[in-house]
């Protein structure tokens, strides 16, 4: 029952408070002219988000099964009460045509996947194998991460939560596998990162987290390179059919931002450099339990992405770290020895 009880609180009602309190009680002053069905495909349809497919068709899928209940229609009818629970007047500053059922949407998906992301760690850390951990100390982790989402939700997206959650997902199910070599697990982490890729490219980190682990554990030997071929074919054929098939193909990148990320006249830059700081100390120093290189190989192995966050990214936008952020949370937390034992062969 306290079991029970722990995986209710911290990984149900504290996701749910928390995406409450930024949907309905803060007001998003970046997210502009998305609140709408119209104004949401005009802006996903197009350039590099054409690619990003599953959080896109899953917002809209859930929006019109939502759009079809009666009891809904207070959404909209009550939408200027101040005293409503899920008032919705203050966003019509950020779009004019906003439709109250279609944010609610968003706060749904939000807090069910992150409340996914919330239990899938929390399982993951609780494998007194890999990890040492006082419940505590795990609780907070959690609980830090789940607010880090809040917090960077002043971007409003249909993608972010669902790929925090296949992170979570993918790690699980790699250091399972790691650590068993159940053949059914390792289908289901290639499956993991296949689908992953068909919401957001994040899921490359997924490998880099994979690679990680093997460098750290094989070092010059590089036969664990043998061993990320099927991964990584999960993640590039359909990266490759999204952005040069599906629906007529999409761009690769965004337009270059590397002047403007880099410009120190640039406030929104220096506030995003500012955050990249604290994240490589957080990384390093201040969640590293054990100060093994973990982490560091992590850096390393997701260099691809976060050059990607200079060159193309809005600086502002502190989500863009939060994919790194939480494979180091896991990684800076393994205990030292519990990779030390030899792979189990696959069964």
């Amino acid at each position: 029952m306290p079991q029970l009880l722990r995986y209710c609180f911290i990984g149900i009602l504290f996701p749910l408070l928390v995406h409450y309190v930024f949907y309905y009680q803060l007001t998003t002053n970046y997210t502009k002219d998305a609140f709408s069905e119209s104004g949401f495909r005009k802006i996903y349809d197009t350039k590099v988000y054409k690619s990003r497919q599953l959080g896109k068709q899953l917002h809209l899928w859930v929006y019109h099964q939502l759009a079809s209940v009666d009891q809904l229609k207070a959404l909209e009818e009550k939408k200027n009460d101040e005293n409503f629970l899920f008032n919705t007047k203050r966003l019509s500053v950020m779009d004019t045509e906003a439709d109250p059922l279609f944010y609610f949407s968003y706060f749904l998906i939000a807090s069910l996947f992150t409340m996914l992301t919330a239990l899938l760690l929390l399982r993951t850390l609780d494998d007194h194998l890999l990890f040492s951990l006082s419940r505590p100390f795990t609780d907070l982790t959690v609980c830090f991460f789940v607010l880090l989402i809040g917090f960077t939700q002043f971007v409003v997206t249909p993608y972010d939560t669902i790929g925090y959650f296949f992170q979570a997902a993918g790690m699980l199910l790699f250091l399972r596998y790691f650590s068993t070599g159940n053949i059914a697990t390792f289908i289901a982490l290639l499956l993991t990162i296949a689908i992953a890729t068909f919401n957001r490219e994040t899921s490359l980190l997924i490998l880099s987290f994979m690679a990680a682990v093997y460098f750290h554990t094989h070092r010059a030997n590089w036969d664990w390179v043998k061993k990320m071929i099927l991964p990584a074919l999960c993640f590039l054929l359909p990266y490759l059919y999204l952005k040069l098939f599906q629906g007529g193909g999409a761009d690769f990148t965004d337009e270059s931002k590397l002047a403007v990320n880099l410009d120190p006249r640039n406030s929104y830059a220096l506030r995003g450099l500012a955050f990249t700081a604290f994240v490589l100390y957080f990384i390093l120093y201040t969640i590293n339990k054990y100060k093994t290189p973990l982490v560091k190989y992590l850096l390393v192995f997701a260099a691809p992405y976060i050059l990607m966050i200079h060159a193309v990214g809005v600086m502002i936008e502190y989500r863009l770290w939060l994919p790194v952020v939480e494979a180091a949370i896991i990684l800076a937390l393994i205990h030292p020895d519990a990779l030390k034992r030899p792979v189990a062969p696959l069964r």
